[in-house]
């Protein structure tokens, strides 16, 4: 690997570079956990996910939110979210491995994510 001698930082995304993409994964596992189908469950997030992914809104807010749009009860755990990256994630080993040769080497190394705050909480 050769790098200009100009370059100081790296900056790595989480979601498809750290990570494989968590997305269908995500939804999957809370159409499940909620028990409504994929579709209706994509439809209800759209109200309330770049608020929550800006951290303008609570988890809690998100999920009162989506029961009430998707007319279901309220499930009472402290993060849905938090659980589901649990048991869907999958790290990119190799990447991981890159970004501590070029600590080795002397570079900066960032995380650089718009993902929500509860996958940081999680990563």
């Amino acid at each position: 690997m050769i790098l200009p001698d100009t370059m100081k930082a790296i900056i790595f995304d989480w979601g498809g570079v750290l990570c494989e993409e968590t997305a269908l994964g995500l939804i999957s596992y809370f159409s499940k956990a909620l028990g409504v189908a994929p579709e209706a469950l994509v439809g209800a997030f759209r109200p309330f996910l770049a608020a929550f992914q800006k951290g303008e809104i609570s988890e809690d807010n998100l999920w009162e939110g989506m029961a009430t749009t998707l007319g279901i009860e309220r499930l009472h755990n402290p993060s849905l979210w938090g659980d589901a990256l649990r048991a869907i994630y999958v790290p990119k080993k190799e990447m991981f491995v890159l970004a501590s040769r070029l600590k080795e080497k002397g570079y900066t190394v960032g995380l650089l994510s718009n993902a929500e705050m509860a996958a940081m909480d999680f990563f």
